[in-house]
Formats: C-alpha cells, structure tokens, sequence
C-alpha cells in the first residue's frame, strides 16, 4: 500500500527503514494515538469519565462476589472431599470384613493342603537326603579306590625311580660308562647351545676328540667327566689331536666336574697356530662354552698371529719336562760319583790287601 505524507526531517529516518520495520512502527504509532486518543476523551468528557468511573466501581463489586463465591466452592469441595474418605473408609473396612469372611475357610483349606505339601516336601526331603548318603558313600568309595590306584601308581613309579637312581650309582662307578653319560650330557647341551651349528659326535674316530663343532668356524672339543683333576697324559693326548687335525681352526678341552692338570680355568695355549681353551667344571658354568667359542671368533676374525704365543707355551709345557731331566741327570750324576767312589774305595783296599800280602808298606 503506498501513501504520500507531508515533508518532515524526521519522517526521513522512517523513510530509510525496511518494509517490515516500517510496519512495526505504524503499528506502534497506530497503538499509542488510540490509547491517547481515548485518554484525551477522558479528559475532555465529564459523563464519559463517570461511565467509565461506575463501570470500574462495578467490576470491583463483581470481583469480590466472585472472590466470595470461590471461597464458598471451595468450603464446599473441602467437605464433599472429607465426605468421600470418609465413605472409602467405611467402604474399605466393609468390604474388608467381606473378604476376611469369605475368605477365612479358602485360607484354611489352603492351610490343610499347605501342611500336606509340608509332610510330602519332608518325605522327599529324606528320600533324596537317603539318596544323596547312598551316593557319597559311593562316591568317596570311589575316590579311596581311586586314591589306592594312585598310591600303587607312584608306589610303582617311586621304585622305577630308585632304580633308576642305583642304576645311576652304579654307572657313576664305572668310569667308562661315567665317561659315556658326560659325552652324551654334552652332545644334547651343545646341540641346545648352538642350535644352528653343526655337530658331529667324533668320539669313536680315533685322534679326532669327542666332538667337532662348525658354526663359521671349527672346534674340536674333548670332554672329561672325572672327580679328580684331569691327568697330563689327557692333556697329552689333547694336544696330539690339535697337532694331527689340520682341518680345526681351534680346540676346546673341556672338565665337567673337576679341574685340570697344571692349567688354571679359561687358560689360552697355541698349537699349531691354534688357539685352544681349557675350562674346568663345565657343568656347573655351562655359560663359559659360549663365551670361549665368542672369544674364539674374535681371536680368528681378527687375524691375531700366535706364533710367538705358541713358541711360549710350548717352552712353558716343556719347562717342567727339562726341569724333570735336569733332576734326573743331577741324580744319576750323584748315583754315578757314589758308584765310582766306591769301586775307588774298593780298589784301594784291592792294593792295600796286595801290599801287605807281600809285606811291603803302603
């Protein structure tokens, strides 16, 4: 709708408003000219301001007796509400006393039937109470036999194992078959040690050790399995095998329970350009196998030249050997001076004895 007003600068805000602003104010202005509008006829009209003065004056009437009539209603919802309680109680303790009546004899028979229940509950409680004895003392019949299976089982497996234990007594008495359970022991712990070497069980190849071991390089190890220190003539032996396997980069001399003969634990020799290792009651130290074949790597991986260390531990191994002859010599010298000062002694009594048969003067 368009309409044209009289020029006004403060129209021209009204004029810059959107179309819905616009209408929010003429409806705002539309409100308030009405509402002056009735207040000016108010003001300018005595018998229309006291129209409006005794409707007012009858409004408040009428809304005190409705007040009045409120408070009435609610008196009266007050006492129909104490009066339904009232009802509901003495319809409640009615029908109550009803229902007690009526139902006092089903309460009783129920009562009846109820305390049969009970005496047949009891006497399958004691049929199945017989029941379930009956089936323990099956059971634990049962476990006894079970139980005596058992002990006769270990019983039995207690004197394969005391067998077993004396067979081992007897074994630890004979040294070949001690010698026999060391090697054995030995070929499973190494297989288990190096599990991607190479083992080969040379123990019956005469010169050629218990066992030669190839994992990048190759061992020959010889085993002894004796309570007391093992003797030079293994240790001898040993060295024959290094001497005569060309085909070893190093060897193992290895004492399951006991020490070995003039050598300290982890001792390093050379023979033949070999470095060998002797190491002493293995069984209870089964890491230092590890560690001298690691050591055994190193020495071979770098190259080391052991020929001066060879040339020092063969005059060491033939020191006591020289210093053995040096005292034998020294003794049979001493034995050759008493034996020749006795043929002196006894050839001087010869021409003592000559002299004085021809009774001429010594």
């Amino acid at each position: 709708m368009d309409f044209t007003v009289p020029y006004d600068k403060d129209l021209l805000k009204f004029i810059a408003l959107n179309n819905i602003d616009k209408s929010k104010v003429l409806k705002l202005g539309l409100k308030c000219f009405n509402t002056v509008n009735i207040q000016t006829q108010l003001w300018n009209n005595e018998e229309w301001e006291l129209k409006i003065n005794t409707l007012k004056s009858e409004n408040k009437t009428l809304k005190e007796k409705y007040r009045i009539d409120l408070l009435e209603k609610d008196k009266k919802t007050e006492r129909i509400i104490q009066n339904n309680k009232e009802q509901n109680n003495l319809f409640y303790e009615t029908i109550k006393s009803q229902n007690e009546i009526k139902y006092k004899d089903i309460i009783t028979e129920l009562k009846g039937k109820i305390n049969k229940l009970q005496d047949k509950n009891d006497g399958v409680y004691r049929e199945i109470s017989n029941e379930f004895q009956e089936k323990s003392k099956k059971q634990q019949l049962h476990h006894e036999n079970r139980i005596d299976i058992l002990r006769k089982s270990y019983e039995d497996k207690l004197l394969k194992e005391r067998e077993i234990r004396e067979s081992t007594i007897v074994r630890k008495s004979n040294s070949t078959i001690k010698g026999q359970d060391g090697e054995n022991f030995m070929y499973f712990e190494l297989n288990s040690r190096f599990p991607s070497a190479e083992i080969i069980d040379t123990h019956k190849e005469t010169g050629r050790g218990d066992f030669i071991l190839k994992d990048g390089i190759t061992v020959l190890i010889e085993t002894k399995n004796y309570k007391k220190n093992v003797t030079k003539p293994e240790i001898t032996k040993f060295y024959r095998d290094i001497d005569t396997n060309h085909d070893i980069d190093c060897g193992l001399f290895l004492s399951l329970e006991s020490g070995v003969c003039a050598k300290a634990d982890f001792c390093l020799e050379v023979r033949d350009k070999k470095p060998i290792i002797f190491l002493h009651n293995i069984t209870k130290n089964m890491k230092h196998i590890d560690i001298a074949i690691s050591y055994f790597r190193m020495i071979l991986s770098a190259g080391i030249d052991l020929s001066s260390k060879e040339i020092v531990d063969k005059i060491k191994n033939d020191i006591p050997m020289i210093k053995k002859n040096w005292n034998k010599m020294k003794q049979k010298i001493k034995k050759f001076e008493a034996d020749m000062m006795d043929c002196v002694v006894q050839q001087e009594n010869y021409v003592k004895n000559i002299f004085h048969n021809v009774k001429i003067k010594y």
